[in-house]
């Protein structure tokens, strides 16, 4: 992996440790529960807990994800400037304050825009390949993680990832790099248990429109 990559994986590691020992984001999940979005269905137990662990996944999963990115976009000779700045803000982001460890509060949003950068590529990219570039599915794990932050917050990264994805609009690859990213698609595809669906194996689902609609009924 990548020096940045390595840096942004201490970085979390670090920020992990400190919630273990502090519970800051868990506390704060649970005073969040109540605006979730209502068509997330979240297992039973102690709800903050397991948002807690579920933004810990979500969180780990950015580093070695931009680092399969980064190595498909490379091996077809596609232009990864526009993903490395935005890495280099967030890693100056995630630093947080000099001599202290990081939070994982301060990670979250960060780790929304990367996933968010991802997806956009994934579909701007997916024409070229016939199927998706990158095999994740982030649409319940993103509106989870939506569910935590401020919502002007997410529309703007939302509207920074589609700015970032326009630099991936309307590529031309030649047969050469068309078939140096096929072949490097398929060798990250020979490893499925990179690319976990963690939303759905820790429990949480979309619940139906007809049961959300039950919820929200006064009778």
């Amino acid at each position: 992996m990548y020096n940045q990559y390595r840096q942004m994986q201490r970085t979390i590691d670090l920020a992990v440790m400190r919630e273990r020992e502090q519970g800051e984001f868990r506390r704060s999940v649970y005073q969040q529960l109540p605006g979730l979005h209502r068509s997330v269905q979240l297992p039973e137990g102690d709800s903050a807990l397991h948002l807690t662990c579920f933004a810990i996944r979500y969180v780990r999963s950015v580093p070695p994800w931009l680092h399969q990115l980064q190595h498909q976009l490379v091996a077809a000779d596609i232009d990864f400037s526009p993903v490395q700045a935005m890495i280099d803000r967030c890693l100056a982001r995630m630093s947080g304050e000099s001599g202290e460890r990081p939070r994982l509060q301060a990670l979250v949003p960060e780790a929304y825009l990367s996933h968010r950068v991802m997806e956009e590529i994934n579909d701007r990219l997916q024409p070229l390949c016939g199927t998706p570039l990158l095999p994740m599915d982030p649409m319940l794990a993103n509106l989870v993680i939506r569910g935590l932050l401020d919502e002007k917050d997410c529309e703007s990264m939302d509207s920074a990832s589609n700015r970032l994805g326009h630099a991936f609009m309307d590529l031309e690859l030649d047969s050469e790099k068309m078939v140096a990213l096929i072949l490097c698609r398929q060798r990250l595809l020979n490893n499925p248990g990179e690319w976990p669906d963690f939303a759905r194996s820790l429990q949480f689902s979309l619940l139906a429109p007809d049961s959300v609609i039950s919820n929200d009924t006064v009778h």
